[in-house]
């Protein structure tokens, strides 16, 4: 398990993945990247769940962690012939850079992705410390196309697309 604990530990790091186990019959992390988690439980987490009851890859839902907050989405693989899981949760920090951000192709652009529970996944003040990110609720219940809103003092003209499936 040392050895193992000490593996997981070395690719999370080379990844900078958030964090790695091998999980037990009873959803308890008998191996960690993160030494402190081994013996914590995960059984109540969906992806866990989920993981046990299929032979598939399962690929949770983006959450944000309860230690800081961080926005995470973590894969997770029941191990073939056991009721062991392994998973690997990965924090989603360069989304917005990656993926979201359009001030390449327009300076006064400015986009975002808001969960279902319109908090923010993707948003540019996510990546800047002590920065307060404005409440979305109103733009949750609208429908798709588009809508105006503001932020502080600016005024913001936007098009909203849901998709179903987060």
């Amino acid at each position: 398990r040392v050895t193992l604990t000490t593996y997981l530990a070395s690719l999370k790091k080379q990844f900078d993945f958030r964090n790695m186990a091998l999980l037990d019959n009873t959803g308890v992390a008998i191996v960690a990247s993160n030494p402190g988690r081994i013996g914590a439980s995960y059984s109540k987490m969906a992806y866990v769940k989920a993981a046990r009851n299929s032979l598939e890859l399962v690929v949770s839902k983006a959450r944000f962690s309860r230690v800081d907050g961080t926005p995470l989405i973590t894969f997770a693989k029941r191990v073939p012939t056991t009721d062991f899981v392994l998973f690997i949760s990965v924090p989603l920090g360069n989304l917005y850079k990656d993926l979201v951000d359009v001030s390449d192709v327009d300076k006064l652009g400015y986009s975002f992705i808001l969960t279902s529970n319109c908090l923010p996944l993707a948003h540019p003040k996510l990546i800047e410390e002590n920065t307060k990110i404005s409440d979305y609720s109103q733009l949750c219940n609208v429908e798709n196309g588009k809508v105006e809103f503001s932020e502080g003092s600016e005024k913001f003209v936007g098009w909203i697309l849901k998709d179903d499936l987060t």
